[in-house]
């Protein structure tokens, strides 16, 4: 039998409100998130271009007609689910935090 186990992912106490309005801070928060995302993908990508233009690589081409394979479908589908977890972290650590409180 095989069971999946979700624990929780959010740190205990009280988050830390910067503006008079909670929404705010979430949309900060989940904002803050994306851009740490997309800063790794950027420096990523600047590496993997220069590197490429070093060597003589010219891939614009090939990365605008490329089409994954299923397994690699199947692993972008998986970073992306990993990501919006990682993006909407704290929409889900509210979520858990009231139901802590309402004994759910």
């Amino acid at each position: 039998m095989s069971a999946t186990l979700r624990l929780k992912q959010t740190a205990r106490g009280e988050r830390p409100q910067f503006s008079e309005h909670p929404e705010v801070d979430r949309v900060m928060a989940m904002t803050m998130a994306l851009a740490s995302e997309v800063a790794v993908l950027r420096e990523r990508l600047d590496t993997m271009e220069t590197l490429a233009s070093r060597k003589g690589v010219v891939l614009t081409e090939e990365i605008e007609a490329f089409t994954p394979e299923p397994e690699h479908e199947a692993r972008r589908q998986q970073w992306r689910h990993d990501f919006l977890e990682r993006v909407l972290y704290i929409l889900r650590a509210e979520a858990d935090q009231a139901a802590e409180r309402n004994g759910v």
